[in-house]
């Protein structure tokens, strides 16, 4: 009977330290599966904030590459136009100095002309 009690006795140890052990295992599966949870729903957010990011910086470098474009485009634009202008003027001078060498050359001739005939009729 000593030996059926001793066996009971070492059985109920056993079974209550086996029931501890898996009672601690299973709180620390629990607090691991809490800490996974909370890791996931982290890297989620850490994403999520990522990916705004990404969104904002590309979104600031297409805005700013259409505004270079923009300052771009109107920048050639005024040098067209000043270029335009730049012809036009030169075109108009150089017309109105060949006009006045014109209108110079035959005064000279006319006067040429107006001596020789004083010189004839004379």
């Amino acid at each position: 009977m000593e030996t059926i009690s001793f066996a009971l006795g070492v059985a109920s140890v056993l079974i209550v330290l086996l029931s501890t052990v898996t009672i601690w295992n299973m709180l620390k599966v629990k607090k691991l599966t809490k800490e996974k949870e909370n890791l996931h729903i982290l890297i989620n957010n850490v994403e999520q904030n990522l990916n705004n990011k990404i969104d904002d910086v590309e979104r600031h470098i297409h805005e700013t590459v259409r505004e270079v474009h923009n300052v771009t485009d109107r920048m050639s634009t005024d040098i067209y136009r000043s270029i335009e202008i730049s012809s036009d003027d030169s075109k108009k001078y150089t017309d109105s100095r060949i006009d006045k060498l014109i209108d110079a050359y035959f005064s000279h001739y006319k006067e040429i002309g107006s001596k020789s005939k004083q010189i004839i009729k004379g």
